[in-house]
């Protein structure tokens, strides 16, 4: 299925062993070849933490210096002048990711200029994860925030609001998360009501569907865009059958076949 419009946020990530090059100085020939499509530069830090807990006669006790920095990597943010694509480079990971996705033959393009400038530099050889995740974020502006039959998969409605609330209280927010297991990937699904106002009720109408899908064994890296492929049929799939017909109107189908499909489903 093909749609018009989206709810996405869309993150394809690859990781690899410490480029040393990355964790000493700024990616000049990286930024040189990509800064007329992505002029943008942004300098940020992750920060890994490292928490020490201690056993003392069977109990677990925080020791006295619970919480030690273990590790701050720096993280280069190249971005479009609309602030919509962005790519991210560190000595560990290289990360394509849209605030407003288009299709996926937009990204295809776009991961195939970038990796393809990335490897010229670097030339990654072996991938230790690839992961790509659609964060799908349904929000309407009117509607009960209850109410999401039509819209979303009837399991999936159950898993979220099939447990009775006690009386004299309102729901505040009600997510899940399932993983499912393939041969060499894995598929962390999130969904439910996240409700960005709690802790106090629910009370606009919004949903949460969000995929991420990512191997377990190494990956030549030759095989990225394969993966980003795959993948993405893999969630597509998944997609199509947590939604109902109602919010397929709503997305806009395209395409013959596409069109063809939302009628059968009516």
């Amino acid at each position: 299925m093909k749609y018009r419009k989206n709810y996405l946020k869309v993150i394809f990530q690859l990781k690899f062993d410490p480029i040393l090059e990355l964790q000493n100085s700024e990616p000049v020939q990286f930024k040189n070849k990509i800064k007329e499509q992505f002029p943008h530069l942004k300098l940020g830090r992750r920060i890994t933490i490292k928490a020490e807990i201690k056993g003392l006669n069977g109990k677990e006790e925080k020791s006295k210096t619970p919480m030690t920095i273990e590790e701050i990597q720096r993280i280069w943010t190249f971005s479009d002048k609309d602030n919509i694509v962005l790519v991210s480079v560190s000595a560990n990971d290289f990360t394509l990711e849209y605030n407003k996705y288009q299709d996926i033959s937009t990204m295809d393009r776009d991961f195939d200029f970038l990796w393809s400038q990335f490897q010229t530099i670097y030339n990654v050889g072996i991938l230790s994860r690839v992961g790509l995740r659609y964060i799908n974020q349904i929000n309407f502006s009117t509607g009960d925030p209850l109410d999401w039959k039509g819209y979303i998969s009837s399991d999936i409605i159950k898993a979220v609001l099939g447990i009775t609330v006690p009386d004299k209280h309102r729901l505040g927010r009600s997510t899940n998360t399932i993983f499912w297991l393939g041969d060499d990937h894995r598929i962390k699904f999130q969904f439910g009501i996240h409700n960005r106002e709690f802790p106090n009720p629910i009370a606009k109408k919004e949903f949460i569907l969000d995929y991420d899908c990512f191997s377990i064994d190494p990956v030549d890296a030759s095989e990225a865009r394969k993966h980003l492929k795959y993948y993405n049929e893999l969630i597509g799939n998944a997609f199509e059958q947590s939604i109902d017909k109602k919010l397929r109107k709503e997305m806009e189908p395209i395409g013959t076949q596409s069109i063809l499909m939302l009628k059968e489903s009516q």
